[in-house]
């Protein structure tokens, strides 16, 4: 896959570590389709042979493929896109991996970093400025 770029308001993080958690494994078997009606063991994992089922994911959108998943994300800000600061790149950042952000009112398209978006399973992922901190700082 190509490295992505990120867009206003994003950041480009060479990705150090990922980790897996409960959204990633969750999305994986299809836990949030609104077709999963018992315990996961119980056909959960069949909620994708649809992709057009809209709510599979936390934003109630359908799941696009292919999808990077890896919820939490550590590593450093190699690019920046528009309106965030160049002085960021090179910062060491952990990602919220529930971003909520807004654009021009309305809510961000990525809201769980690994399910409606691209996460850290990748060398790089892009994310909202805004939902990054930097470790040392305890930002």
């Amino acid at each position: 896959m190509d490295v992505p770029q990120p867009g206003p308001g994003e950041i480009l993080i060479r990705v150090v570590a990922a980790g897996i958690n409960n959204t990633d494994i969750d999305t994986r078997i299809g836990w949030y389709s609104k077709s999963v009606g018992q315990g996961t063991g119980a056909g959960g994992a069949k909620a994708f042979e649809s992709v057009k089922d809209a709510d599979a994911t936390w934003s109630g959108k359908a799941m696009e493929f292919p999808r990077i998943q890896g919820g939490d994300c550590c590593g450093h800000i190699v690019s920046v896109g528009r309106d965030v600061a160049p002085a960021r790149i090179s910062e060491r950042v952990l990602v919220r991996n529930m971003l909520r952000g807004y654009v021009d009112y309305r809510p961000y398209e990525c809201w769980a970093f690994e399910s409606e978006c691209d996460g850290a399973f990748a060398q790089f992922a892009v994310a909202l400025a805004r939902a990054t901190t930097i470790p040392e700082l305890g930002q």
